[in-house]
């Protein structure tokens, strides 16, 4: 959406300073940890992913201008990046929510939930309220994957394919 978005604006926007920090996963990182999940007949798997909870977030973490800048690096344009108040994107949201979506829509929703970083949390630090045990993608991958598939793929690998 943001490299379609760099085609036709003079500039990326990024909301509250693009401080937020953001780590993106690969679809096919967590297909392969639903597949081992998924693989019944082995007891081992079965025993030591009950009641586990998967984080799922790729290896890079990068902040909301970062992710402007790989974009437009990526896609070799350049455009300034313009950091609008989180107020200027409540009133965007309060506006083209209600209308039909299109490439510009964002929704208040959307605007506050950048306000906060959406990385995994370091599992160590997460309370179990009920027995369940908490890991990371990265660090599944690494224990159940198959060999030769026990590294998650990185951003600048795979966000060319996609742009």
């Amino acid at each position: 959406r943001f490299a379609t978005l760099s085609k036709f604006l003079p500039f990326l926007p990024v909301f509250g300073g693009g401080k937020s920090l953001f780590q993106p996963v690969f679809a096919g990182d967590i297909g392969r940890a639903i597949e081992t999940l998924s693989r019944t007949d082995d007891q081992a798997i079965l025993s030591e992913t009950r009641n586990l909870v998967i984080q799922a977030g790729g290896p890079d973490v990068l902040t909301y201008r970062e992710m402007m800048e790989l974009i437009l690096k990526t896609t070799g344009r350049w455009r300034p990046i313009v950091s609008l108040p989180f107020a200027a994107g409540t009133l965007q949201g309060a506006v083209l929510e209600k209308l039909p979506e299109n490439i510009l829509t964002v929704t208040r929703s959307q605007v506050e939930q950048l306000k906060m970083d959406s990385v995994v949390t370091d599992p160590t630090k997460i309370p179990s309220a009920h027995g369940e045990k908490y890991t990371t993608l990265e660090a599944f991958v690494k224990c159940y994957g198959k060999d030769g598939q026990k590294d998650l793929r990185r951003l600048e690998t795979v966000l060319p394919t996609y742009l």
